[in-house]
């Protein structure tokens, strides 16, 4: 696939990862990091040495992200969230507010973060170590059903809002900002993440990943060279797609 090309993007690589299905993706350096909650596993695959590792096991963990070099995970069945330092270190964050069914994380550091609480339908901000708590099961304005991932861009959190097929914004405080997408006819939007420019999101059941600027406008579409992508990772200037379907990791960047 390398070297095809869609619109603005190229296929720059492309791994077959057979002995895992995954779903959520993250990447640091020569590694890249992904989830496999049909194993309860969390492997990274060092693409230098084509070495594959298991760094956790007995984990359901849904998406992930990068901090300072540390792979945060939001363990989906212990209802924790656990910090990977590098084999074998990782420890369990504290927290002073109880989960159920954590999925998503991202932020600045452990004192100006945001996760997805999806077994509460809601999302945790935390503001410096002011910890507020946002939203409920609904579909009005700041309520959620199903929410999967949260990215922060421009000082403002991303939320995808799945069931209700749309993404919510609010501000480091928690209040309500807006919501778009409802106009692009996602289906189950389940990966977030953001390049400082743009918004990419991943829509598996649509079988694509939708482009949008800051501002919740569509700037692009990505169609042709993904298979159900399920989470994605902006990374030095490139694209690191989980696709569901063919066990594949496709790294994209712009022409």
């Amino acid at each position: 696939m390398k070297g095809q090309e869609y619109k603005d993007w190229i296929v720059d690589k492309s791994y077959n990862i057979d002995e895992t299905k995954g779903l959520g993706i993250s990447a640091l350096k020569q590694f890249i990091f992904l989830t496999d909650t049909s194993n309860n596993i969390v492997i990274s695959y060092d693409t230098l040495l084509n070495k594959l590792d298991t760094i956790a096991i007995g984990m359901k963990v849904c998406y992930m992200n990068q901090q300072q070099s540390k792979v945060i995970m939001p363990v989906y069945d212990r209802d924790s969230i656990f910090v990977y330092r590098g084999s074998p270190d990782y420890y369990k964050f504290s927290l002073p507010i109880t989960l159920d069914k954590p999925t998503s994380f991202d932020g600045l550091s452990i004192r100006d973060f945001a996760l997805v609480d999806q077994g509460n339908n809601r999302l945790v901000i935390n503001n410096m170590n002011e910890y507020i708590v946002v939203g409920s099961q609904g579909s009005a304005d700041g309520q959620f059903n199903f929410p999967t991932s949260v990215c922060l861009h421009s000082e403002k959190y991303f939320v995808l809002d799945s069931g209700n097929k749309r993404i919510q914004v609010f501000d480091k405080k928690g209040n309500f900002i807006s919501s778009f997408g409802q106009d692009d006819n996602l289906m189950m939007p389940t990966g977030i993440t953001s390049d400082r420019i743009n918004l990419y999101v991943s829509d598996p059941e649509k079988n694509q990943i939708l482009v949008y600027n800051g501002n919740g406008e569509l700037q692009d579409s990505i169609k042709t060279i993904v298979n159900r992508p399920s989470d994605l990772y902006a990374y030095e200037d490139q694209l690191y797609v989980c696709n569901q379907e063919g066990h594949t990791i496709t790294i994209l960047r712009k022409k």
